[in-house]
């Protein structure tokens, strides 16, 4: 056995401190944009010069050193709960911890000044510092993003350093009121402080990552325009769904002479039609319970499930008849007005079927929709029987016909990369 040299325990903690404090700046500075890792670098800075201070106030025996390291340690914890605020997208109550921090110092001053007992002062700061790390778990416990690896390390944290922090005020009280002798249960729970602290700055590290690479994750999965899912991230929703033993149909909508509107009006304007459509599929969608994405250029997809397939005659011609009524105002005040013609496919249950066939049939589908005057509704079944076979442009209070589609899909006429 061998006793530990506190004081060269004491600078190990804070050299780690310091190089951690570093790390956190540094990737505060690469990502400018995240104000959070920024607060958290200026706690982390707070911490450390707050630990090198009080460890020299208490080895020197000097007070005021003492009282500036735990002031800036108290200033640390108010940027620590900023910086939660700001991960969770919230604005920091700026005032409200001013006003806490200002509060917190003049307590401990007067409690200093007034050479109140060792074991109240610690007392003091450790309650202070579990309330900041309670209002900062009730900020992870109530987040959406509480279910992340992070957020978890993040609250499990926070609640060991509260369990921690209750001890430390706990075994203060080991020292009678007329000396300053620590016992050694305040000074393990204290080196146990440090290390917890330590690791929270690691998991300000790792939540930042954690983040840049949920964002990347979401780029990769998402049309940057319409913010729908890409044709990855709507194959990847769809094979699970496709699996159940349910109905199923999918919509395949083509806008009509797309390529006319970017050469009359702009490219910019083009993508103003394309967010208004996505805005109405994704309406329609999110009323069914179904999946859409864009699947590249002027396509989209709709995957309805279960009972929505019984509906997907009114649907697709709820659709049409929005996009029909569409207006689109550019910037340069010029008012747009634009069709979609839509192919779709509809499965039976108890029959396996792949996104691919489902695809294929739509595709076809669509092609006899344009072949046919475009702002036309087709129809098709996997299964090669009885379906709907169009829905021409009409009046509303036209109802829509229903005839025997043929046996014998139109073949599909573009080469398309396969969705898988």
């Amino acid at each position: 056995m061998f006793d530990l040299h506190l004081p060269t325990l004491t600078l190990a903690c804070i050299s780690i401190f310091w190089l951690l404090t570093v790390a956190v700046l540094l990737i505060g500075w690469q990502f400018n944009q995240h104000r959070d890792i920024k607060l958290w670098g200026v706690a982390c800075l707070l911490i450390s010069a707050g630990t090198s201070v009080y460890n020299l106030g208490n080895s020197t025996e000097i007070s005021g050193l003492v009282w500036l390291g735990v002031v800036a340690a108290i200033s640390a914890q108010v940027f620590v709960w900023w910086g939660t605020q700001s991960l969770e997208k919230q604005p920091p109550w700026w005032r409200v911890g001013g006003l806490v921090f200002t509060l917190a110092v003049g307590i401990y001053s007067l409690l200093l000044v007034n050479d109140a007992p060792l074991a109240i002062r610690i007392s003091f700061y450790c309650l202070f510092y579990a309330v900041i790390h309670l209002m900062v778990l009730r900020i992870l416990l109530k987040s959406p993003y509480r279910a992340r690896t992070g957020y978890r390390l993040y609250a499990g944290i926070a609640s060991i350093l509260l369990v921690l922090y209750g001890l430390r005020i706990q075994f203060a009280f080991d020292t009678p009121f007329n000396e300053t002798t620590l016992s050694h249960r305040y000074i393990f729970v204290y080196y146990m402080i440090l290390m917890a602290e330590f690791v929270k700055f690691v998991t300000f590290i790792y939540l930042c990552f954690e983040r840049l690479e949920y964002t990347l994750c979401q780029l990769a999965l998402q049309d940057t325009l319409t913010q729908l899912p890409n044709r990855r991230a709507f194959v990847t929703q769809t094979t699970q769904r496709l699996e159940d033993d349910t109905a199923h149909a999918l919509l395949l909508a083509d806008l009509d002479n797309f390529k006319s509107i970017n050469d009359v009006y702009g490219h910019l304007a083009g993508d103003q039609v394309l967010i208004a459509f996505s805005q109405h599929l994704q309406h329609i969608a999110q009323q069914e319970g179904a999946l859409c994405a864009r699947t590249g250029g002027e396509e989209f997809i709709l995957l309805l499930s279960g009972d929505s397939v019984k509906r997907v005659q009114h649907i697709a011609l709820q659709l049409r008849r929005q996009i029909e009524a569409c207006q689109v105002r550019t910037e340069q005040g010029h008012i747009i007005r634009f069709t979609v013609s839509v192919g779709v496919a509809t499965h039976r249950r108890h029959q396996p079927v792949t996104i691919n066939q489902l695809f294929e049939c739509a595709d076809g589908a669509l092609y006899e929709a344009k072949a046919r005057g475009r702002n036309r509704i087709e129809f098709a079944l996997t299964e090669h029987q009885a379906a709907p076979s169009s829905v021409a442009p009409m009046r509303a209070t036209t109802s829509v016909p229903c005839e025997e589609s043929n046996t014998d899909l139109p073949k599909r006429y573009l080469t398309r990369q396969s969705l898988t």
